[in-house]
């Protein structure tokens, strides 16, 4: 995914649902400038979720960060990556358990077909 692609939704499980974005962080010198973060939002009010946001009154339409943004590290030629494990659940006893992560793509810059920032885990259902 590239910065200022429009965000990606990468999946809803129950009331959960999942969204992939990368921006362009202009405070921050190139190559390192690109921020990746996955949103988690529901369609439950009163859902609790803990990650790298965590709210215990999580209501539609609140979107929290499950993962990120990365944290853009100045230093060439190099890939930060923010990684995250929590949880979420909604009043209807739907539950799930995340592990996930972003990084920001900056040792292939140079290349125009290398996406600014990859994302990767696992969201598995737990009741």
């Amino acid at each position: 995914m590239n910065a200022g692609d429009p965000d990606k939704p990468l999946g809803s499980v129950g009331p959960f649902s999942f969204t992939a974005r990368c921006v362009l962080d202009t405070t921050v010198p190139a190559p390192d400038e690109y921020d990746g973060s996955i949103i988690i939002r529901t369609t439950e009010n009163d859902s609790a979720m803990e990650s790298d946001d965590d709210d215990d009154d999580f209501n539609t339409p609140d979107s929290r960060d499950a993962v990120g943004p990365t944290d853009t590290a100045i230093n060439t030629n190099a890939v930060y990556s923010e990684e995250s494990e929590g949880w979420a659940i909604a009043p209807s006893g739907f539950a799930v358990d995340l592990r996930l992560e972003a990084s920001n793509n900056t040792l292939n810059d140079d290349l125009a077909e290398a996406p600014d920032c990859v994302f990767n885990g696992y969201i598995m259902q737990t009741s």
